[in-house]
């Protein structure tokens, strides 16, 4: 088949670049690879290519190199730069943010920036008119089911934000229906709290994860993720009303917030109401440097904010939500053979008054899961007489709406493809503590009996 559209790389030769471009071609997209500047600025005048792709450690003379060049040039290709993400801020604040269309952070990841790439390529489509520079792309839906993967891979990356922008999207859905907004507002809302956060990549972990207060430097660092996280979504011509929705998800009420410090009525009202909901939901999350807070104590803090940080009218409709959301005591199903593992999980899930009952192979659980009335199945990878991911496809062929938990000691397997297949609720790393394994379980359960059942607002309304 023959190749759509060409792109240049500046890239050093690793074994990133290798994947990459392996990942490009198989999208009928022809990458033209060099690590020399000099040849690279001179293709993007010869060649006529829909992207150009950049490590910014191997411009001289920085970014603006390629924006000038690009504009000598009768094509306008789409600009992906590959950065270090301590750069990220000072690129943020000149002239060339506007003139970019992705940012990668450096080291990249080869699946994330051959999406970012293709996105980007997307965006610049319609500027090439011979059927020679068509990119056969997949339709809108299908970009924006792949940008919505890509924002519970990166969750998934980190046990401290695991689930996060789902229930977001739980508390800001339930919100926006409490204030009576259009079915389309919710459905919008809902789309928008799952992506809110995706600029993150952009942020390293040593910072979102560090224990104790913040540098000024970091906290510049952490402010750019809104910023990306527009980028990000910006090609995709089905996710760009949602532009400012996530630009402005930290901006204050007062006028304190960032990026742009708009106040009041200025600040989108889908971004105040996914303000409340990430806060909230931040508040009684575990973190790397505090412990989670009761649910009374967060809403405490939400109410105190009402005014300054949050918008009122939207702090009074997630209040009246969140208190009718309970998480009732279940009926647990825990499949692992390891005993201190078993002991562990099963004490932790009793104080929340839970009933565990326990099996150590494939065979029991199988026929648990058919003789028994069960809210919530956790699985350990290894299980005898069958791999977790397997059993997990027999549980979801059984019962299909029943949330699924896995754990394991091995790490990278949250990458594995069969999270999203299986549409596993959670992946949590072994040893896990006590208080990430009860949170999680609150998630899913708060999740389920919210969609199972509805809440009622005061009006009447059914959200």
């Amino acid at each position: 088949m023959p190749y759509c559209v060409k792109i240049l790389l500046l890239l050093k030769a690793d074994e990133a670049t290798s994947k990459l471009c392996l990942l490009i071609e198989q999208t009928n997209i022809r990458p033209m690879v060099t690590d020399d500047c000099e040849a690279f600025l001179e293709n993007i005048r010869k060649e006529s290519v829909a992207a150009v792709v950049a490590d910014t450690q191997l411009l001289p003379n920085g970014p603006a190199q390629i924006i000038e060049t690009i504009a000598t040039c009768d094509s306008q290709p789409a600009v992906v730069l590959v950065t270090p993400s301590d750069t990220l801020s000072q690129l943020a604040s000149k002239t060339v943010l506007e003139s970019v269309d992705a940012f990668l952070p450096q080291p990249f990841d080869p699946d994330v920036a051959a999406f970012q790439i293709r996105a980007a390529v997307e965006r610049k489509r319609k500027t090439y008119n011979s059927s020679e520079h068509l990119l056969d792309l997949a339709s809108n839906s299908g970009i924006l089911e792949t940008v919505k993967t890509l924002a519970f891979s990166l969750e998934a990356k980190d046990m401290y934000t695991l689930n996060h922008s789902r229930m977001v999207a739980l508390y800001a859905v339930l919100t926006a229906s409490a204030l009576d907004l259009p079915e389309y507002d919710i459905k919008r809302i809902e789309l928008a709290s799952i992506l809110h956060d995706i600029g993150k990549i952009a942020v390293r972990l040593e910072v979102l994860n560090k224990r104790g207060p913040l540098t000024m430097t970091e906290w510049d660092h952490i402010r750019i993720h809104p910023l990306v996280s527009e980028k990000i979504i910006a090609p995709i011509e089905g996710l760009r009303d949602l532009m400012p929705v996530v630009r402005h998800h930290h901006e204050c009420f007062d006028g304190n917030g960032y990026p742009d410090r708009l106040a009041g009525s200025q600040i989108p009202l889908w971004s105040r109401i996914i303000a409340v909901a990430d806060a909230y939901d931040a508040l009684v999350s575990v973190r790397a440097y505090r412990p989670a807070l009761l649910p009374e104590a967060a809403l405490s803090e939400i109410r105190n904010s009402s005014g300054s940080q949050f918008d009122p009218l939207v702090v009074s409709s997630f209040i009246e939500v969140v208190e009718h959301v309970q998480v009732p005591s279940s009926h647990i199903l825990l499949v692992d053979e390891c005993p201190s593992c078993r002991d562990a999980f099963a004490s932790a899930l009793a104080e929340d008054g839970h009933q565990v009952d326990i099996v150590d192979n494939a065979t029991d659980a199988s026929e648990a899961v058919l003789a028994e009335d069960l809210d919530l199945v956790i699985l350990d990878i290894d299980v005898p007489g069958a791999r977790g991911f397997h059993l997990a496809r027999v549980i979801r062929q059984r019962k299909p709406d029943i949330p699924i938990m896995m754990c394991t000691a091995m790490p990278g397997l949250q990458d594995d493809i069969a999270l999203w297949e299986l549409q596993l609720t959670a992946f949590l790393p072994k040893p896990t503590s006590p208080e990430l394994l009860r949170q999680e379980v609150r998630r899913a359960l708060a999740a389920l009996t919210s969609s199972e059942t509805g809440v009622v607002s005061t009006s009447g309304r059914s959200y």
